[in-house]
C-alpha cells in the first residue's frame, strides 16, 4: 500500500448538503493559507525554473507536468510553533493519487520561511517498500533497541541511480545515537559520522474544504541532500549560497494497523517567484 492508496482507501465522508445558502456560511479550513492556495485553486511552474532545473540536475528523476495542477488534498502538521503544510497537486481535478506535493512551512507569525518552498514527487517506478518483518522494518526504521534503520542513517545512497549520494540535514537531526563509519562514494576513504532517531511528524490530511473527511497520518521521516554534479570539486566558498540543491525525503508511514510502509520522494527547493496560483 502507497501513501496515495492508504489515503484513497481510507473511507471518505459524505457531508449531507442542505442549501447552499447554508453551506456558504460554514467556515472553511483552507482560508488564508501561503500564496492563496486552496480547493479549486490551480498551480503552475515557471517554464524558466523547469529549464533551470534541469540544467542544474540533469539526472534528476523528477516529472514536473506542463500546464496547471489542481489541489486536491491539503496536509498540516504542527511542529514547534511552525506548520507544515503540503498542497496534494495533480493534473487531473478528479484524479485519487496525486504524485506531487507543494510543501511551505511557515512560522509563528504566518510568514513564509526563506528557503522552505518545496516541490515533493514520488518517482515514476519507486514502488513504496513493505517491511513485513522486524528485520525488514529494520532496515529502514530505528525500532528503538540499539539498532538503526536508513532514515536518520548519515547517507543514503540510492541505489536506483548507480548510488547516487545524498547527505543528511542535520538540522532535523537532534538525536544522535550512536557513531558509524562512511565510506567515500570513490571509497577512497572513511569518516566518522552519527545516526539520529528519524524525527516523528503528524500530518492532518484534509480531503474537503470544511474538515469534514480527513485522514492523521504518523510519520517518521529525515531528509538528504545533494548538490548538483556543476560543484564538483568547486571549493565551499565558491559555491552560489543560492544553489539549488536537490533533496530527498525518507518516510516511514504508520497505518492504523499496527504496521506501515516506506515512501522515498525526491524534492526540489522553489522561489515563490516558481509559482503561479490561479
Amino acid at each position: 500500500m502507497s501513501l496515495w492508496a492508504y489515503l484513497c482507501a481510507t473511507e471518505e465522508v459524505v457531508v449531507e448538503q442542505t442549501t447552499t445558502f447554508v453551506r456558504s456560511r460554514r467556515k472553511r479550513i483552507d482560508d488564508d493559507l501561503p500564496l492563496g492556495l486552496r480547493f479549486g485553486r490551480t498551480v503552475s511552474f515557471s517554464s524558466i525554473f523547469k529549464l533551470l532545473l534541469l540544467g542544474d540536475f540533469p539526472d534528476l528523476k523528477l516529472d514536473i507536468p506542463d500546464g496547471v495542477l489542481f489541489v486536491r488534498w491539503i496536509g498540516q502538521i504542527e511542529d514547534n510553533g511552525f506548520t507544515i503544510y503540503r498542497f496534494y497537486l495533480s493534473d487531473n481535478p478528479t484524479d485519487r493519487q496525486p504524485r506531487l506535493i507543494l510543501q511551505i512551512v511557515t512560522n509563528p507569525e504566518d510568514e513564509i520561511v526563506d528557503g522552505e518552498v518545496t516541490l515533493w514527487m514520488v518517482r515514476e517506478g519507486d514502488p513504496s517498500q513493505f517491511p513485513r518483518t522486524d528485520d525488514d522494518t529494520r532496515l529502514w526504521i530505528d525500532l528503538r533497541d540499539g539498532e538503526s534503520g536508513l532514515i536518520g542513517y548519515p547517507v543514503f545512497d540510492d541505489w536506483k541511480l548507480n548510488n547516487l549520494r545524498y547527505l543528511r540535514v542535520d538540522e532535523f537531526a537532534d538525536d544522535k545515537r550512536h557513531n558509524v563509519q562512511i565510506t567515500l562514494p570513490d571509497g577512497s576513504g572513511e569518516y566518522t559520522d552519527f545516526v539520529c532517531s528519524p524525527k516523528r511528524l503528524s500530518e492532518i490530511v484534509y480531503r474537503d474544504p470544511y474538515g469534514d473527511d480527513t485522514v492523521t497520518l504518523v510519520q517518521d521521516c529525515m531528509i538528504y541532500q545533494r548538490r548538483s554534479s556543476k560543484y564538483d570539486g568547486v571549493p565551499e566558498a565558491g559555491i552560489p549560497r543560492d544553489a539549488r540543491v536537490e533533496l530527498a525525503l525518507l518516510t516511514y508511514n504508520y497505518n492504523d494497523q499496527g504496521g506501515g510502509w516506506v515512501d522515498i520522494r525526491k524534492g526540489i527547493d522553489l522561489q515563490e517567484g516558481d509559482i503561479t496560483v490561479i
